[in-house]
């Protein structure tokens, strides 16, 4: 069972590599970025998306209220896939930190 756990979390990572255009999975497992995401499906419509920084330790906070403009992102949970994922990379391309992906996500 163990094997076949692993088998399929190796599997996942390969789709990720080849889906995002890294060189190897060990390129993949590097990155640090990290968007975090809500929806108030009671109070509106949108997700909202906001950009993290993340230190040494490897852990992520929010920016500091009055340094949001610009890292704070949202998009209509009924838009399209393409739309979400375009407002995804555009969060993803403002995190900052020691690991910050240097990679483009798509060739």
């Amino acid at each position: 069972m163990e094997e076949a756990s692993n088998e399929r979390r190796l599997a996942f990572w390969d789709d990720i590599t080849a889906s995002y255009g890294y060189k190897s999975r060990d390129a993949a497992w590097k990155k640090f970025d990290l968007v975090a995401a809500a929806w108030r499906f009671e109070l509106t419509k949108d997700i909202e998306l906001l950009s993290t920084k993340s230190s040494r330790g490897g852990a992520h906070s929010a920016w500091p209220t009055n340094r949001n403009e610009g890292r704070v992102f949202s998009v209509p949970i009924d838009a399209p896939d393409k739309d979400i994922g375009e407002t995804v990379l555009k969060a993803f391309a403002k995190c900052e930190g020691p690991g910050k992906s240097t990679e483009p996500l798509f060739p």
